[in-house]
């Protein structure tokens, strides 16, 4: 696996340093801790939640999930951290790092459960999984759990592991209404605004993290958009005050910024589960055919062998081959066109032909041209509702 650490992203990433706000690029500076206090507001913390929900003892889990936290911390502003893993016994997809660096993730996060709204933002690689533990440590490596927690009780008065819990991706374990104890709107307001402003921070340090890694940043862009489609695909409402997390959409145009200006390909192909273009063998207007489909479209359909012997299904499977690899190194709408191939209109993805027009393909009625044309604009169009699936729609 390749790193995505390259000369050229370095410099980019420097760039972006540097016009990020103060307290991302130097979180140390809003109050200097000791570890032993940390350590013990993370561990106020952890009892609080363990008490609430059952720890899960998966050792092939944890492993998996310190595995990753290790590689990603020596990148942190602040790598002498070590983080321990635990996990959680719940349905609900979350994870989150206490302050001394104890991270939490839950089951519901790392595999399939029976509520199947939840089952549709289990993480589908490694990538993605990385990507939400880089955005947790980020809360971390910024003290960003104490400066909630400070801030909290110069309100409040309240309880440092209270506050501490506002910080939950997503919602979690307890929102932030049932944290905020005195419940006043004006006070919640102060708040959860430092709480957007310390997710959008931990976004983009995440994307700086992962960079720097094997992990690719379109990890936490994905399921960031499974977050964005779950939020569509339920009754909005203005939060006002009450909301505590940038809106998934906004964090999704953030996130797509912050991977780019590493010089890092947006593909989310890359990282996800996908289904791949296929051969099939099929009668068409009475007459044997093989046909290609996408994502249940008919893409093209191939009636003659080829001048050098190649039979229809032997031409389909070579388009399906090539589709599948540029599908892989994130073929857009944009990558499709139509050429000129040794006398025959073609179909090239990515500047490569992917099939070519012959006399016997063409139906009665149309051109090669015509017909060549017709199947760019099928596989366009299966790319862009590919696309608008990922921003509307939950699921893979």
């Amino acid at each position: 696996m390749r790193r995505f650490s390259t000369l050229r992203r370095r410099a980019c990433s420097l760039l972006l340093l540097a016009s990020l706000p103060l307290a991302w690029t130097q979180p140390a500076l809003a109050k200097t801790y000791t570890p032993q206090q940390e350590a013990k507001a993370g561990a106020e913390a952890s009892q609080e939640i363990l008490a609430k929900t059952p720890e899960w003892t998966n050792d092939e889990q944890r492993a998996r999930c310190q595995t990753i936290v290790d590689a990603l911390a020596l990148h942190t502003e602040r790598p002498e951290i070590k983080y321990t893993v635990r996990l959680l016994d719940t349905d609900d997809v979350n994870a989150f790092s206490l302050p001394g660096g104890t991270v939490f993730v839950t089951r519901g996060l790392l595999q399939p459960s029976a509520n199947a709204d939840l089952s549709q933002l289990v993480v589908q690689s490694d990538h993605e999984l990385a990507g939400v533990l880089s955005h947790e440590i980020a809360h971390n490596a910024h003290y960003d759990g104490l400066r909630q927690a400070e801030r909290g009780a110069d309100l409040m008065k309240g309880g440092i592991a209270a506050a501490l819990l506002t910080l939950l991706l997503g919602g979690g374990v307890v929102g932030a209404a049932e944290v905020m104890k005195v419940g006043m709107v004006f006070e919640q307001g102060i708040l959860n605004q430092y709480s957007i402003e310390y997710e959008t921070e931990a976004d983009r340090a995440a994307v700086d993290y992962l960079a720097q890694t094997d992990y690719n940043p379109n990890g936490l862009l994905t399921f960031i958009e499974r977050l964005a489609a779950r939020d569509r695909s339920r009754l909005q409402q203005e939060l006002g005050a009450l909301q505590t997390h940038p809106y998934s959409a906004e964090r999704v145009t953030a996130l797509k910024q912050a991977i780019s200006a590493h010089g890092i390909e947006i593909n989310p192909r890359a990282v996800t589960t996908w289904s791949r273009a296929e051969a099939l063998d099929a009668i068409v207007h009475g007459k044997s055919a093989a046909v290609v489909m996408l994502w249940e479209q008919t893409v093209y359909t191939f009636y003659a062998a080829a001048p050098t012997g190649e039979t229809p299904a032997q031409r389909a499977q070579a388009t399906v081959q090539g589709l599948n690899d540029a599908l892989s190194k994130g073929l857009s709408q944009a990558d499709i066109r139509v050429g000129q191939g040794e006398g025959d209109p073609c179909v090239t993805a990515m500047g490569e032909p992917l099939l070519t027009v012959l006399p016997g393909d063409v139906e009665e009625g149309s051109t090669a041209r015509q017909t060549a044309e017709g199947a760019a604009s099928r596989l366009r169009a299966a790319l862009r509702g590919d696309e608008l699936g990922r921003t509307f729609r939950i699921g893979g």
